[in-house]
């Protein structure tokens, strides 16, 4: 069995990855926006959530990514008995851009500040951070998806 069988969406991509890292950063970054929660209307609300499930389901290193931390005693394998090594590099990639995410909006909300660069491990984790939040804007514009200011 090759490679293509065995995970179909990458096959046809020129760069593995790109389309579902920019999910999950369009993910996270509008599940903060509080404009997208204020929303009443009834119908746009299930549309939303018909289309968050179609979102997961469609991106199953998201979907690992939940299972996990959801379940965090059982091993991945446990979670899913068909789960393969490259599946699980793309799960940890996909906790990895989560993760940086989240520290972006909890450095943009003021919440967390840059720590100071004689903090050792601290800062050089926010230097890798602050470089993935700049690929991540870069994917997304190459994708047309954020607003040039």
């Amino acid at each position: 069995m090759g490679g293509c069988e065995r995970v179909p969406v990458h096959c046809s991509e020129k760069t593995p990855g790109k389309l579902e890292r920019v999910g999950l950063v369009q993910y996270k970054r509008q599940s903060d926006d509080s404009d997208a929660n204020s929303n009443d209307d009834e119908r746009g609300s299930v549309d939303a959530g018909r289309a968050f499930v179609r979102f997961v389901l469609d991106n199953e290193p998201l979907l690992d990514a939940v299972l996990y931390d959801w379940f965090p005693n059982a091993t991945p394998g446990e979670l899913d008995d068909s789960l393969d090594l490259l599946r699980f590099w793309r799960m940890v990639e996909a906790k990895s851009a989560m993760a940086a995410e989240d520290e972006r909006r909890r450095f943009m909300s003021g919440d967390s500040k840059p720590p100071k660069p004689d903090d050792g491990e601290r800062f050089r984790q926010h230097q890798r951070n602050a470089a993935t939040w700049a690929r991540h804007d870069e994917l997304l514009r190459q994708f047309g998806l954020l607003d040039e200011d």
